[in-house]
């Protein structure tokens, strides 16, 4: 039995219960050369090992909004985190880490956020705006 001849006595078997249409075809009006046709799969190209494990780094400069200005710079994966930026930033800049806050556009960056969410991920280089809070 051909495709043709299957999809045939599909249709035929609607036309007769057109409510109650069987899911399937019962078993006996398929052949074995119906079941065995081979249904060709387009060859999809995996995407090369090099390419899996490399992580994108940006440059980051932060800026102090308020005088002095001060600015602080750091290399750091789009993967990170904001808070492991704030920790390479805050050694540059002898202040604490919760004294920290960073904006970018004019928003404030959420430490548990990632730099990817921020940031374009073809960027190369980020300038941010930074205020420090002081410690009473």
């Amino acid at each position: 039995m051909s495709q043709v001849q299957i999809v045939r006595s599909f249709i035929e078997e609607l036309s007769k219960n057109s409510r109650k249409h069987p899911d399937r075809i019962s078993v006996d009006k398929i052949n074995g050369s119906a079941l065995s046709t081979a249904i060709g799969l387009p060859e999809t190209p995996f995407p090369k090992e090099e390419f899996k494990n490399e992580e994108k780094k940006v440059h980051i400069i932060a800026k102090t909004v308020r005088p002095p200005v001060i600015s602080a710079s750091a290399e750091v994966s789009t993967s990170s985190t904001i808070l492991e930026l704030k920790e390479s930033l805050a050694p540059q800049l002898n202040v604490a880490v919760t004294s920290l806050r960073l904006l970018h556009k004019g928003k404030p960056l959420v430490n548990s956020k990632f730099l990817a969410d921020y940031f374009d991920p073809e960027a190369t280089e980020v300038s941010l705006q930074m205020f420090l809070l002081q410690s009473s």
